[in-house]
């Protein structure tokens, strides 16, 4: 997904590439959507929870890449 970073909040959008559904992670961050596309906005600090969902989720390499 993309994400920006706006006084210590993020706000990021998921397209669904694979078998992990956007739609279950967003809600836990109380976003919303589809499976296939989901958007959410958490705190800066909460980065490191949302990569441990999405790790746990995924045998792949996660990363995540700021975007200007």
């Amino acid at each position: 997904g993309r994400w920006r970073g706006n006084d210590s909040r993020v706000s990021l959008s998921s397209r669904r590439g694979g078998p992990i559904d956007a739609l279950e992670i967003a809600r836990s961050f109380g976003g919303g959507g589809h499976p296939n596309a989901a958007g959410f906005t958490l705190l800066e600090r909460d980065l490191p929870r949302l990569l441990e969902i999405v790790r746990s989720r995924s045998n792949r390499v996660v990363f995540l890449s700021p975007q200007p």
